[in-house]
């Protein structure tokens, strides 16, 4: 994969961040000038559903804002730049906050009958999220990217065909010959250390599959308790007067309400990557 942490086009017309997407929800049009709206929504999500996220290139061009997902780099979204509203960058003092360094931006398409505004919000990783959001209005504006990037421009393909390797046994000979044993044991050493840190992160990322899948386990069994209940309060035709009874059926049908199907898919995806880590 390329290195996409902030990269320009070697023409200077876009400009590439590597992200991480959080959440896209639908949201009102108020809410749109409030982006701890959306951060409210989005720690709601990670409460009860959970968060999948993707790793994404955010390609900023001339006129439109391109995601694509990275390592196969095929197009997820495109959005003409006239149609993204209020793009804004959430940072808090304390680096340790979950909710830091974000990208919230929200994209109305006010062609279609029906613009209700999509509200994206990304992880801004190692780039400052602020950078990100300048970009985006730089390009709105009509103004090129910051000159900032201009040193980490993606350099251009080789013009002549790499040289053939050497064979196998001559490159082991080789590498045998001028490497002491003191650097194959700091190799080795090496490669334990990052063994060890490979496991970690699978060990991290295997507990926060499992902590989804108790809360996605605990929803349905709520779910269905919940219907039970109601079920039963509607064969029950004496007890409470009309409007308490009304009240609790509404407060049952809301519960008894099962996930969505896109949730579903993702809690399926987390038990995938479970066996895979396990």
């Amino acid at each position: 994969d390329r290195n996409y942490d902030a990269r320009m086009s070697p023409m200077g017309q876009s400009v590439f961040f590597e992200v991480d997407h959080l959440a896209t929800f639908t949201v009102t049009h108020e809410e749109t000038h409030n982006p701890e709206a959306g951060v409210a929504k989005l720690s709601t999500m990670a409460n009860t559903s959970g968060i999948w996220t993707m790793k994404c290139i955010l390609a900023i061009e001339r006129n439109h804002l391109i995601i694509k997902e990275k390592g196969t780099e095929s197009m997820l979204d495109c959005f003409p730049l006239p149609n993204i509203y209020n793009p804004f960058a959430i940072t808090k003092s304390e680096k340790c906050d979950v909710y830091n360094n974000l990208v919230v931006l929200s994209v109305i398409d006010n062609t279609k009958r029906d613009n209700q505004p999509q509200m994206h919000i990304f992880l801004a990783g190692s780039i400052p999220a602020q950078d990100i959001v300048d970009e985006i209005l730089n390009a709105k504006a009509g103004r090129p990217p910051t000159s900032r990037f201009n040193n980490q421009l993606i350099p251009p393909p080789p013009s002549q065909p790499a040289p053939e390797p050497p064979s196998f046994m001559t490159a082991k000979s080789s590498f045998i010959a001028a490497t002491p044993d003191r650097t194959l044991g700091s190799s080795l050493s090496g490669a334990n250390i990052l063994k060890n840190e490979n496991s970690e992160r699978d060990g991290q990322l295997l507990n926060h599959c499992f902590d989804d899948i108790e809360k996605f386990v605990a929803r349905l069994q709520k779910a269905a308790e919940s219907y039970k209940e109601l079920e039963r309060l509607k064969k029950d035709k004496g007890g409470k007067e009309k409007r308490g009874r009304q009240e609790m059926e509404d407060k049952l049908t809301m519960s008894a309400l099962p996930p969505k199907p896109q949730d579903f898919v993702d809690i399926f995806q987390k038990f995938k990557l479970s066996f895979n880590l396990l």
